[in-house]
């Protein structure tokens, strides 16, 4: 079933300013990461958010947020924060694929202190088809399907530039 794809902060990344380039990524001031392993590579990051409005990149650029796209990215975390666990390995919803071997998007969100892992195998925007029911829902909820799409934007400044020692750095923090 192809899903329609309408989240009201797509384009975040491109209005996102340059940010500061002393920023230091804390745990006291994670929001969120997300990271994905694939056959070749395990915990890339993709994006990572940090209050009051910092966003990494997957290469470690520092990225200045508007405020209603950091609001709009961190209602969405917090709906995928309510949504009951799913009893599998790594909090994980198996998106229905006919081929197997599909990357595995884990989602670290910091909530009270604590940070809280949801996975999801096989994601890719169009389609939300769940492989079985997993915790009374037969599609990937709107909530955590419009926020991983959301945050592949981040992917786009993966390829070049950017700060390693940045990237090592958030990826310290949800290890």
């Amino acid at each position: 079933m192809n899903a329609n794809w309408e989240p009201s902060h797509e384009g975040w990344y491109s209005r996102a300013q340059p940010g500061s380039t002393s920023f230091t990524p804390t745990r006291e001031n994670l929001l969120l990461a997300l990271t994905v392993d694939t056959p070749a590579r395990q915990g890339t990051l993709v994006a990572a958010l940090f209050k009051p409005n910092v966003a990494i990149d997957g290469s470690g650029r520092v990225l200045s947020l508007a405020q209603p796209d950091i609001d709009g990215i961190s209602s969405l975390a917090a709906q995928v924060l309510s949504l009951p666990d799913t009893g599998s390995f790594q909090n994980q919803w198996r998106i229905d694929h006919p081929i197997t071997s599909r990357p595995i998007y884990k989602l670290h969100i910091t909530d009270g202190g604590q940070t809280k892992l949801t996975s999801v195998y096989g994601y890719e925007k169009g389609n939300k088809k769940l492989k079985s029911n997993t915790a009374g829902h037969d599609e990937l909820p709107d909530a955590l399907y419009q926020l991983l799409g959301l945050l592949q934007e981040g992917q786009q400044g993966s390829e070049s530039g950017g700060n390693s020692e940045v990237v090592e750095a958030v990826k310290a923090l949800i290890a």
